[in-house]
């Protein structure tokens, strides 16, 4: 339904990700934020069994079995993950196993079929949020009432697809991927008792076309997206973590449709990419129980929003590379925001829409890799959140923002000797610099135009160094730094900065068992910090408390 929870994954089963930052709904669908991509085929022949095993602190536990297997014009990888642990706070519970089963067809050099199905099974409980008074006093305790009402998330989830991609000579192809996803989900909360079932089907078709010509490399993408969601949402009462009376039963869909095309102009050093797609999205809800009204029927139709795309790059040299872009976007509301948790049904939310600007450099050397980027995003409808009495997110629209930003990453290979003692130091480094703020936002009396954008950070900065020693140690130290992030749109209240270390070892056992030991060491100041803040709670519930110091070990073995 254009939402894909990434708790249905583990990194067992992530074996690239490629991240497009920004609006890229020219070819991959409405968004602002941008693009993830994730491959789970590894890119080169894997071993056809690892197992690898791990503990630490809060009784952690991973367990984790991979393979892929070659037989004639088959391909199959396999996944199993567990992970479970007690939690660094009290009701902090988390259990989860994903398995997953992908196959390759490989029917003539031309043409090829991919089969993959996911089975996810999620536990976890939910501690709430603390005020100020209860993060300094004890950052482990939950929330009164989280755990007598078992306040969790229990989910299973069956994903499956089909893909066909096919070559018609050197110069055009297709890719056809057709998805299905069943969720059954369970949410007993403080306030109610949520059951849903969500029955979710797209599609995604594209044809590519190379042309070389004399200087010229010219290529077209053309598609559809086409995602339909039919989802039934239940809320009950709760009482002592059991469900109650009912409260409402709705039946929810989600039809939306994308229309793409873009194309790539190379002459030379330079590359144009202009691109546009048209998106069309409905919402319908039949509110078939009310216990506290009559029963309803509401649908929303969103206009079809056209989305440009205009990219321009220089290829100075081979190391070095200019580029700027103009980029429309549009995320419309998504299922969750149009139906809060508790049942609550937001009629007139706007799709967050708006224009933005980048330019950056990159220079790739031998030694030093640089990424500099500046951008500019205007924003109208923007989509923020808070909190009411009873714990629960709520969202509305926030007038228009400004956001103006940079992100530079450097990296470093330090030293490069195999035939030392130390073979290798390396470094990445990174920092961010955002003022995001409001520049037309009014709530009721209030003013907050302005005000830096809540739950943004204005710093951060990371800092990693990679040590290789005798060809089979391997030491990674990251330093992390975040600035004060404002929790309330009146930027009356911030959290403080927080500067974190994470160390991690890894070694390579000798012989020919091809076993590797690690361990780590994460939080290693014992910092008490919050993640995951909720912004503009009720009553000050604002803090997430993260773990402090602790450890894990493990071991991974490949046949």
């Amino acid at each position: 339904n254009g939402s894909t929870a990434l708790n249905l994954l583990s990194n067992t089963q992530m074996q690239e990700l490629e991240v497009v930052k920004g609006p890229a709904g020219s070819l991959f669908g409405a968004g602002l934020g941008g693009v993830m991509q994730i491959n789970n085929f590894p890119s080169q022949q894997e071993s056809p069994l690892q197992i690898q095993l791990s503990g630490g602190s809060f009784n952690l536990l991973n367990t984790g079995i991979k393979g892929q297997i070659e037989s004639g014009k088959w391909t199959t990888f396999y996944a199993f993950d567990h992970q479970q642990n007690d939690g660094y706070r009290d009701h902090n519970e988390l259990d989860r196993q994903n398995y997953q089963l992908s196959t390759r067809y490989q029917i003539n050099e031309n043409h090829q079929l991919d089969f993959h199905v996911l089975y996810n099974d999620l536990f976890y409980e939910i501690p709430g949020g603390l005020t100020a008074e209860q993060f300094n006093e004890d950052p482990t305790q939950a929330r009164a009432g989280s755990e007598p009402q078992n306040s969790s998330i229990d989910q299973r989830t069956v994903f499956y697809g089909i893909g066909y991609t096919s070559f018609f000579g050197e110069n055009l192809s297709q890719s056809t991927h057709i998805a299905g996803t069943y969720t059954w989900f369970q949410n007993p909360f403080i306030l109610d008792y949520k059951e849903d079932q969500n029955r979710e089907v797209a599609l995604r078709h594209q044809w590519t076309y190379d042309m070389n010509l004399p200087n010229v490399v010219w290529q077209w993408d053309a598609g559809l997206e086409w995602q339909y969601a039919d989802n039934s949402a239940n809320n009950y009462g709760n009482v002592n973590g059991q469900k109650d009376t009912i409260r409402f039963v709705d039946d929810l869909n989600i039809d939306r449709k994308l229309f793409f095309l873009q194309t790539q102009l190379g002459y030379q050093k330079w590359e144009l990419t202009l691109g546009l797609s048209s998106n069309l999205l409905e919402y319908q809800v039949n509110r078939r129980v009310n216990a506290f009204a009559e029963p309803f029927e509401f649908n929303r139709n969103f206009d079809n929003v056209l989305i440009p795309r205009i990219a321009l790059k220089h290829q100075w040299s081979p190391a070095n590379m200019t580029f700027a872009s103009l980029s429309e976007g549009f995320s419309s509301p998504t299922l969750d925001e149009i139906r809060t948790n508790e049942g609550s049904i937001n009629r007139n939310l706007q799709a967050e829409k708006g224009r933005t600007y980048e330019f950056g450099h990159k220079f790739y050397g031998k030694r030093v890799q640089l990424d500099a980027t500046f951008f500019y995003s205007a924003l109208r409808e923007t989509i923020t959140n808070y909190t009411n009495e009873d714990g629960v997110v709520l969202f509305q629209n926030a007038g228009a923002t400004n956001q103006l930003g940079t992100e530079w990453g450097v990296n470093a290979n330090w030293y490069d000797n195999q035939k030392g003692f130390v073979n290798q130091i390396n470094s990445r480094t990174s920092y961010n610099f955002y003022q995001f703020t409001f520049d037309d936002y009014q709530k009721r009396e209030e003013d907050y135009s302005g005000n830096l954008l809540t739950g943004v950070p204005q710093h951060t900065f990371n800092q990693t160094l990679n040590f290789g020693m005798a060809k089979r140690l391997n030491l990674n130290l990251h330093y992390r730094f975040v600035s004060e992030t404002p929790l309330t749109d009146d930027n009356e209240i911030f959290t403080d900065p927080y500067h974190l270390l994470n160390a991690n070892i890894d070694f390579k056992v000798p012989g020919p068992l091809k076993l590797n030991l690690f361990g780590g060491m994460e939080n290693i100041f014992n910092t008490t910090y919050s993640l995951g803040n909720d912004l503009n709670a009720f009553g000050g519930r604002f803090f997430q408390p993260a773990p402090g110091r602790n450890f894990y070990l493990g071991a991974k073995w490949k046949l």
